[in-house]
């Protein structure tokens, strides 16, 4: 087979992909008008949780694992965000190792928000100025972050 011929092949792939991506999108949407008409909460972090697990195990191509995780992971933050942006709150400023957690856990779709103070990131989210926060839970110097975890039962 020669080059083009496999460009071409590739395009059709990547069309079709497109297509199933916009499908998934209005599904999405369409879950998300559901859930509004019983108030249930639009992002559900155990769905995606198990949507990622059960296509891990479901990958019987060349990816790893973790290259599924990182497809769907984007596919899900794109998703989510045509029917709602999230907010996310995170200690330290662009670079951090939260704000790098909370692009793992979230995608790289939902406004991040950088917080000078753990307080600060607990308080942007019981203000409701963000959806979810990010903070240490442990560092490489001090070990467990004691004041986070206090924050956790001081914190509505």
């Amino acid at each position: 087979m020669d080059l083009k011929k496999s460009r071409d092949k590739i395009d059709r792939i990547d069309e079709k992909i497109l297509n199933l991506l916009n499908k998934r999108a209005l599904e999405a949407i369409n879950i998300a008008k559901l859930k509004k008409g019983k108030n249930l909460t639009g992002y559900s972090p155990e769905r995606e949780t198990s949507m990622l697990k059960r296509l891990k195990q479901f990958n019987k191509g060349v990816f790893s694992s973790e290259d599924i995780e990182n497809i769907f992971r984007e596919i899900l933050s794109v998703c989510r965000a045509q029917r709602t942006t999230l907010e996310i709150a995170y200690l330290g400023p662009q670079g951090t190792f939260t704000n790098l957690a909370a692009i793992k856990k979230f995608g790289k779709k939902p406004k991040f928000i950088p917080s000078d103070s753990i307080e600060d990131v607990f308080d942007k989210v019981t203000r409701d100025e963000a959806d979810y926060g990010v903070v240490p839970i442990e560092n490489s110097t001090e070990g467990a972050v004691n004041h986070t975890l206090d924050m956790f039962f001081e914190s509505d």
